[in-house]
């Protein structure tokens, strides 16, 4: 049921994976690990991720635990806990070393393999410390969540990188132009422009430029 709903969200049928999911998991700790997590791939809530995570501590569920970890550091860079997010994917890292478990879907890869760039862009560098434990990075996990300095919607709950493609966007600048005026990478701008449109509602860059106007406006 993990693989086949994950499956449908690959093919672009998430409702039919949370049909699936919803439906068919049973009530235990398993059943309710794959619930929380095909849950928290649809909706990209850090809770589901959360709660995922947490059964797979409690009941070693540790391939469970590789896509949770990877879940969390997605949601720390969308929150620009740049550290945060580089300590949980190391910690995935070495999971995954200890299990063998490679596998990940092209939707999973889509936001892991940005979230991580844009963390060591961040930051300049790798981390310089040894990858946390599985279990210890839960811990580490569950300490910090609700970690959040802003909102989740609204102009407000834009990071300040974002702010700043937003800007540039109202600019009439391109997305190779603003990876070159901020250093980053032309995927990591893509994904710093798709959070920045789902946070405000806009479909367009024009759309989007408007906004920025407004809200310059006193």
């Amino acid at each position: 049921m993990w693989f086949v709903c994950r499956e449908a969200i690959d093919a672009g049928e998430p409702e039919r994976a949370l049909s699936v999911v919803r439906a068919q998991a049973p009530p235990t700790p398993f059943g309710q690990a794959v619930l929380a997590i095909i849950e928290g791939a649809v909706s990209h809530h850090d809770d589901r991720w959360h709660e995922a995570l947490q059964l797979a501590a409690e009941k070693g569920l540790r391939p469970i635990a590789v896509d949770a970890l990877e879940g969390r550091a997605v949601g720390a860079g969308h929150r620009e806990n740049w550290t945060d997010c580089l300590r949980l994917f190391a910690a995935a890292d070495r999971l995954r070393d200890e299990t063998g478990y490679r596998w990940r879907f092209c939707f999973e890869r889509e936001v892991v393999e940005p979230a991580r760039a844009a963390a060591l862009a961040a930051l300049g560098a790798p981390l310089q410390e040894d990858p946390l434990e599985w279990h210890e990075a839960a811990a580490h996990a569950a300490r910090t969540r609700g970690r959040r300095q802003r909102p989740r919607h609204g102009w407000e709950s834009l990071t300040p990188t974002e702010l700043q493609v937003a800007e540039l966007v109202a600019e009439g600048q391109t997305n190779p132009q603003i990876a070159q005026r901020l250093l980053m990478g032309r995927a990591t701008v893509k994904t710093h422009l798709e959070h920045v449109f789902t946070k405000l509602g806009v479909r367009s860059r024009a759309e989007l430029a408007a906004r920025v106007v407004s809200e310059r406006q006193p």
